[in-house]
Order: structure tokens, then sequence, then C-alpha cells
């Protein structure tokens, strides 16, 4: 089977094949430290906890049960890095092991727009003999997913198990290509973290770690330098790389089976993309049954074969991790298609990025070649429902407002400029009317004096016949409901 082209590691390379249970744990360690950090930059957030057990005793008639636990759980966190970094000091060994064994897909996020480009990522037409093969690859549940929660697992990562940095060259260095990739990371929506500053700070706290605030002030020179640049760049790429894949996949649609990856891969892509530059403008600025029973079983069965004791070890058996990787991929294309797409090119982000969302607009209605994609931007407020959460399904009704809303006035002004562009057309019509009109006839069009042709004119009432306008009109509408 073809290899989407670009750089691939090798098979030994890895340490890890069980992708799914690595990034659900990568996942849950970000989600939780990010809520934990997000929490301790609420300034009243005892007053608050104290204003909803107030609450709880006026409408239950007792305390909350958990209220003790929660309140002390806010004191402990009141220095949150200090107190993460004694819960996850035992995690050390298998923080590390995941990291490293997803390096390849950290390591793709700092490449340039030429290294893709030399590459041939995406690209269909580069090999002509393999345009027909399956693509497939190694590491095909990266390859897809793209970026996510996963994507702050360094910086977060080596923050809570900082101890490796010192010990573990390969770790010194992944650490470092996620300081140089960007300037700030989300913690939740769009509440962002300073990434350098917080962790000069915490290190500048620590004994002997001096040459690690040197680093990060390096990393941080660096992303100031660069990271702009490279994004601006691989923007740059993707937006002739999706044009090319468009043409070619609308003119032979019976490539999109086979090349389903390399699909998805530039949806995660653009999104990653996307996602990087509104939260940067944004705060740079500021500052079937027994078949499907199958296939639920894969994550299980990656699980108890990772475990220290089992019977068969998956890090052994790279290849029996491929193909259930590669299965799980083709499971979900077959059965959950939509979540699939949803993963892969969800912008709800734009939900609490409003200003930039609608700044973009305002710039793609300005420019005519840009127009036929203005109706993008309410689509993408279809994704603002995605932002919800099960344990808090009170913000749906909020959501569904906020996304109505851009969505009526993105169709307003789409509304006017067609509008616009309908009236403008009716001038030309009516200009080109008058121009046709008797008026702006010849002379060669008045009969000759003296003539038989002019005896029968003037022996001859004129015919009544249709008005000029009206042979105009049929030609005018169909113009009209072109546009």
């Amino acid at each position: 089977m073809e290899q989407p082209a670009g750089r691939r590691p090798e098979a030994g390379s890895l340490k890890h094949v069980n992708y799914d249970l690595t990034k659900n744990y990568l996942d849950l360690v970000v989600t939780y430290t990010s809520v934990i950090m997000s929490l301790s930059r609420i300034e009243d957030r005892k007053a608050l906890i104290r204003m909803y057990n107030c609450a709880h005793e006026m409408i239950q008639g007792s305390s909350d049960p958990s209220y003790a636990r929660l309140a002390q759980m806010v004191l402990e966190y009141d220095t949150p890095l200090k107190k993460l970094t004694e819960e996850f000091g035992p995690h050390t060994k298998a923080m590390t092991s995941a990291l490293l064994s997803l390096h390849f897909l950290f390591a793709r996020r700092n490449q340039s727009a030429e290294q893709w480009r030399s590459d041939q990522l995406l690209s269909l037409i580069s090999n002509a003999a393999t345009m027909l093969s399956p693509a497939s690859s190694d590491v095909v549940s990266l390859d897809f997913r793209g970026l996510g929660a996963v994507g702050r697992g360094p910086e977060l990562g080596f923050l809570l198990c900082h101890g490796c940095l010192s010990s573990n060259p390969q770790c010194l260095e992944l650490w470092k290509l996620g300081l140089q990739g960007s300037l700030y990371i989300s913690l939740i929506r769009d509440d962002a973290l300073q990434i350098h500053k917080v962790t000069e700070e915490f290190f500048s706290s620590l004994k002997g770690y001096g040459k690690r605030v040197a680093d990060v002030k390096e990393c941080k020179e660096h992303a100031v330098a660069h990271s702009g640049q490279l994004h601006r760049n691989r923007r740059a790429f993707l937006r002739n790389a999706v044009r090319e894949l468009e043409a070619l996949l609308s003119d032979q649609p019976g490539l999109l089976g086979p090349k389903a990856l390399s699909v998805f891969m530039a949806l995660s892509l653009c999104r990653d993309e996307v996602n990087w530059l509104v939260r940067h403008a944004e705060h740079v600025t500021k500052t079937p049954d027994a078949d499907r029973q199958q296939r639920v079983a894969h994550t299980p069965a990656q699980a108890y074969t990772s475990v220290a004791k089992a019977p068969m070890q998956l890090r052994e058996s790279p290849d029996v991790g491929r193909v259930m990787n590669l299965i799980m991929f083709h499971s979900k294309m077959l059965d959950s298609l939509e979540e699939l797409v949803v993963e892969t090119s969800d912008l709800s982000a734009f939900c609490f990025y409003v200003r930039p969302f609608e700044k973009l607009f305002a710039l793609t209605m300005e420019e005519p070649a840009m127009l036929r994609f203005t109706i993008a931007f309410p689509l993408v407020c279809s994704h603002f429902a995605h932002c919800t959460h099960p344990m808090c399904p009170e913000e749906y009704p909020h959501l569904k407002s906020c996304s109505l809303g851009l969505c009526n006035n993105f169709l307003e002004e789409i509304a006017k400029q067609a509008a616009n562009c309908i009236m403008d057309t009716c001038a030309e019509q009516r200009k080109l009317s008058e121009q046709q009109g008797p008026e702006q006839e010849g002379p060669e069009a008045a009969p000759q004096e003296g003539g038989a042709g002019a005896g029968q004119a003037r022996g001859r009432e004129p015919e009544e016949g249709p008005d000029r306008g009206d042979q105009l009109q049929p030609g005018y509408a169909g113009d009209c409901a072109a546009l």
C-alpha cells in the first residue's frame, strides 16, 4: 500500500503503537492540568465556591456533601504548578514514554512549508504509479488526528515532569520544539496560557534550574522571530494543497475512497493552523452488531497488551499494533464518518474568537475573488454546537444564540452584497437598452427620400409591435435569475 508522501519514522523507532490509549492518557493529563490552572486564575474563586454552597443550602436545605473537599482542593492548588508537579512526580516514566512515542507528530508541527513541499505532503500527483493505491501509514492514527489537546503535551507534560529534561536529551529536544512553535497555548476554549512566561517563572523558583530558564528565554526569542512567518508560509502551502486536492477529487471522485487518509490529514492540518492563527491573533494583539463489537474491542485490547505483565506485549509486536490502528481508522470510516469529519475539521473555536471571525468575514467580502466562499462563514457557525460538554448542558442555549446571531448577521451581509450585485446588473442592462433605442440608430436605417421604399412607408400605417423594453425583458430577467 502507498505511504503518504512525507517523512515517516522507522518502525523500530516507535516505543509504543497503542496510539488511541496514549492519546486518551495525554488528553486526560492535559485537560486536568488545564482545568486546575484555569481555576487558579479566577481571583474570586473562594467567594464563588461559598456562594455556590449557600445557594445549595437554600435550594436543597443542606450543604453540598463535596463542599469541604472542593474548598480544600482550592486551597491546595492555590499555587497550581507546585502541587501539580508533586502529584505527577510518580507519573514521570509513563508521561515521558507517552510523549516520546508521539515524537513524530510533535516534530511535524514545527516543520516548515519548504519541508512539507519537498516531502510532497498531501500531493496525490507526485507519483502517478501509486495514484490508485490506497493511502496508508504506520502511524495512521496520528496522521488523520492532528494535534488537538495532545498538541499541548510537550509544553505542559514536561512542565509537570521537569526532572527528565536534565536526564533525557530526547525529552529536552521535544520540549524545546514545543516552546519554539507557539507563544500561547490553549487551556480551555479562549483561555490561553503564555507558556514561556509561566515556565520561566516556575523554573526560576527552583534551585539549579538556571540552564532551563536560559533555554526558555532562547525558545521564546525563536518563537517571536520565526513562528509567525513559519505558520504564514504553512497556511499558504495548505491553501494550494487543498485547492489541488479539491480539483483532483472533483474531477476523479473515485479517488476519494483510497485517498481518504490524505483528505483527513489535510483537514486536520488546516484546522490546527486556523486555531493557531485565531488564538495568537486574539491574544498577541491583546498581549453492524457483532462486527461492531469486534471494532470496539480494539481499545481495551490496546490497554490489555500495554500493561507490564501482559502475556503479549504490544511494544514487542509493532505489526499487530499497526494492523489494529489501521482497522480502527477504517472502522471509523464505516461507522462514524460524521464524527471523523468533526474530529479533523472542527472550527468551533471561533465561537470564542468572534472578533477575528468577523474580521475575516469582512476581508472576504471586500475581495471579489473570494466572494464565492463567503457562505463558509454561516456554515462554520453550525460547528459551535460541538463546544458543548455533557457535564455542562446549561451552556447549550447560550451557544445556540451565539451561533444563530452570527449566522444571521453573515447571511444578512451576504444578501446585501447579492442585492447590490443585482442592482448593478440591472443598471447595466438599462444602459444597454437605452443604447439600442431608435434615437441611437445610424442614418442608414432611415428610408431614402423619393424611393419606392419611401412611398410604401408613407402609404402604410406602422405596425403595432412589442415594445423594445419588452423584447429585452426576458434576457434581463434571465440575468437577474442567474445572479
